[in-house]
């Protein structure tokens, strides 16, 4: 069963709650036990493998650190059916090469591909943040200005993919994360073009999960090409948009048919106040025929009017509060698994103390009655991010502006405030200049991120789900 699938290849049920519920993904099953094992003999003295992270149809996830860089990161074991075929394993090794070659900031890098065993395991960059699929899940319709900078950053990370001539094939929220610095990033490039080789997949032809699957990836009838990432897209910008899938049928075989046959209900339907130029941006790339979509990806999101974000545009601040309310920091406090041993002769040095802070954003500017969402992460002297740490807040002046002790700052009067956070010694500071001007639409929405992330605060994710 293909991970990410909404439903069940054999009676067509919804099964998407069980494929999003990582909450159960903290109680490592027997069956995990025994590739922890494995993968922790495989990597001995050079990962401490700490715990799950997830596990899907394709794969299962684990949270390491690295030892040698003092790092962590997400290593993905593939499932022994993927690999069982003669050469499956050299391909896979070939294709995770191919995705490793990629360099851009809004991909997900492969570090390592490697083989042990019977154990075939990618080695990539942990992001911490939340898949879009949950958020859109807990927020629904995202703010237009959010949407136009996701897709131009996704867009970007496809258009780069599509000039070295590596297509994704399964481009959908969960493989689209925001981090917590605010960026959206895509993960997993490369291996989906391994099990279509295969054949090895839900429908036993095809790869990708069916709601965000073009007509020719339906048809499996040729190779596909970067116009089918483009459809994928459009319809993760359809649901960002309308909090809704173009096609929502109740079995596999329904919704297939009708991305070859329906025609996507317009945008405006489910959001009436959506701009014509976006609604006519999405319904072009979920045009059935690839030679009526956009001639690159590059082109569709520039249709949507998008730019890219400066490192101090309110959405950013958006996009941060979102990623940060109930991310991987979570899970990653949450995890007490033993450590890999280290091998005789090799000395292991922990630094674990917090030396430093950095305080996101450290300048502000909000009206009277407006809110700001602060993120102070811990930092080790390698400058990897600690988590679990107890942060303080407190503020100059309070009759100005106050800060919770979760980070969240309230504009009361016009004025200045120096906002410090503070954990076990170190310190960081944020200024506040509260106006009293009328809030602006940007800073109006950033209060209600903040609420909805606040609502949100029970869900977590990780960097590179499981297919």
């Amino acid at each position: 069963m293909q991970a990410g699938a909404r439903f069940c290849p054999s009676c067509g049920s919804d099964i998407s709650g069980q494929q999003t519920a990582f909450a159960t993904a903290r109680i490592e099953a027997p069956r995990d036990k025994g590739v922890m094992d494995a993968l922790r003999r495989a990597t001995i003295g050079e990962y401490e493998v700490m715990g799950l992270l997830g596990r899907g149809g394709m794969a299962t996830v684990y949270l390491a650190h690295d030892i040698a860089l003092d790092r962590k990161v997400a290593i993905k074991v593939m499932s022994p059916h993927l690999v069982a075929g003669e050469g499956m394993a050299e391909r896979f090794k070939r294709e995770a090469r191919t995705a490793g070659s990629l360099s851009h900031p809004h991909i997900i890098p492969i570090y390592a591909v490697k083989e042990a065993g019977e154990l075939l395991f990618f080695v990539m960059k942990f992001v911490e943040g939340r898949t879009l699929d949950s958020i859109i899940h807990e927020v629904g319709p995202l703010p237009f200005p959010m949407v136009q900078s996701i897709m131009q950053q996704v867009g970007s990370a496809l258009g780069s993919a599509h000039r070295r001539g590596i297509i994704h094939r399964d481009i959908k929220p969960a493989n689209i994360m925001l981090d917590v610095d605010g960026w959206a990033v895509v993960t997993d490039f490369g291996i989906a073009k391994v099990a279509d080789k295969q054949g090895l997949t839900m429908t036993g032809a095809t790869v990708g999960t069916p709601s965000y699957m073009s007509p020719e990836q339906c048809a499996a009838t040729k190779e596909l090409a970067a116009t089918s990432d483009q459809y994928s897209l459009g319809v993760v910008a359809y649901e960002m948009l309308s909090g809704r899938l173009p096609f929502a049928q109740e079995s596999v075989m329904a919704i297939m048919y009708a991305h070859f046959n329906e025609p996507p209900a317009p945008i405006q339907a489910a959001r009436a106040d959506c701009p014509p130029a976006i609604a006519a941006a999405v319904m072009r790339m979920l045009e059935k025929d690839p030679e009526k979509r956009w001639p690159t990806v590059e082109a569709a999101v520039a249709a949507f009017g998008a730019a890219p974000m400066a490192p101090d545009d309110p959405v950013r601040t958006q996009m941060m509060t979102l990623a940060t309310k109930g991310g991987a920091s979570q899970l990653l406090a949450g995890l007490s698994t033993p450590q890999s041993p280290t091998p005789a002769g090799r000395s292991q040095t922990a630094h674990t103390g917090v030396v430093g802070l950095v305080l996101s954003p450290d300048e502000v500017t909000v009206a009277v009655g407006g809110a700001v969402q602060l993120t102070a992460r811990p930092k080790r002297a390698s400058g990897a991010t600690l988590f679990g740490r107890t942060i303080t807040w407190a503020s100059t002046d309070t009759d100005v502006a106050t800060v919770s002790q979760s980070g969240l700052v309230t504009a009361i009067k016009p004025g200045f405030a120096t906002l410090t956070c503070t954990c076990e010694g170190a310190s960081a500071t944020a200024a506040v200049t509260v106006t009293g001007q009328r809030k602006s639409r940007a800073l109006a929405y950033l209060g209600s991120a903040v609420v909805v992330g606040g609502l949100a605060a029970g869900a977590w994710s990780w960097t590179a789900r499981t297919g």
